[in-house]
């Protein structure tokens, strides 16, 4: 599924620096490609746009509203979605204690480091800011350790979805270091590795696909047309919309090219639409194939 986020920052005691700080983490994490993706900063917003079937994925940075959100993340993780919950905050702490993670403080460790069976795919160590907490569930899987070998990051199914907690301040971390980039890239890995393999039915449908060209520069257009009634919400390149047809036009080259776009529809049922690939031959545009 194309990654769809929903994130939240801050609060009332948020200040200037920390939230220039978190805008340019999520803006990093979400890269040049770019994702489908919000980020708001109450616990009103947050509740909203949760519940407005957009997203897939619900990242939570250093939050203190007041305000109960676990209502609002019980109902996207039962819709077999996925949410993290960053920070060690008194308030990031109480919402995942309602999933039932346990905390104990991560003591005299300085920094974090990567299993080599992470799906978070990253190597090296990432230094924090304390204070930090390693949590703990039963039957949780550990994505990353603290420098005493204690879980720093867990991952859980939790109803039908995925929770992951990462119990440190992520932007008091990146005050610290000096830089957001190690941050930011541990956002991104995490939040792809969130993203649920597999959706049930709603309106809101994502497609992607990679475009090549072996034998090099070369002029591609890819077509698609949307269900009946559909509408395009986001696609990560320029396109042009018409009648219900999506084009999209490009230099196709050796190195693979990532096209992704959101759309929603009346019809739940609606099959995701075909994609056709041309390419272009002595001025004209060639169909090579259809992507079902």
């Amino acid at each position: 599924a194309v990654p769809r986020f929903l994130g939240w920052s801050g609060g009332e005691t948020e200040t200037a620096i920390e939230r220039a700080i978190s805008e340019k983490l999520l803006n990093e994490a979400v890269g040049e490609e770019g994702f489908f993706s919000k980020v708001v900063s109450s616990p009103e917003a947050f509740s909203r746009e949760a519940l407005s079937g957009l997203y897939n994925t619900y990242l939570l940075i250093d939050i203190d509203s007041t305000l109960d959100a676990g209502d609002a993340l019980r109902a996207v993780l039962d819709r077999g979605q996925s949410v993290i919950l960053a920070g060690s905050n008194d308030r990031m702490r109480s919402l995942a204690e309602q999933f039932g993670i346990r905390y104990e403080t991560a003591g005299a460790a300085s920094y974090i480091t990567f299993p080599a069976e992470s799906p978070l795919h990253l190597g090296g160590t990432v230094p924090f800011a304390g204070p930090g907490y390693s949590p703990s569930r039963a039957g949780a899987r550990v994505y990353a350790v603290f420098s005493d070998d204690r879980p720093a990051v867990l991952s859980m199914r939790e109803g039908a979805g995925q929770l992951i907690v990462m119990p440190f301040s992520l932007v008091r971390s990146s005050l610290a270091a000096g830089t957001t980039t190690l941050y930011s890239l541990l956002v991104r890995s995490t939040l792809l590795a969130a993203v649920p393999e597999r959706e049930e039915r709603a309106s809101v449908a994502s497609v992607q696909l990679t475009v090549t060209a072996e034998t090099g520069p070369v002029r591609a257009r890819i077509a698609t047309r949307l269900p009946e009634g559909a509408n395009l919400l986001w696609a990560n390149r320029d396109n042009t919309v018409k009648n219900g047809d999506v084009v999209f036009d490009l230099t196709a080259d050796r190195q693979a090219q990532r096209i992704m776009f959101v759309f929603q529809s009346s019809d739940r049922d609606a099959a995701k639409p075909p994609i056709e690939v041309q390419y272009e031959c002595q001025g004209a545009f060639v169909s090579q194939e259809k992507v079902e």
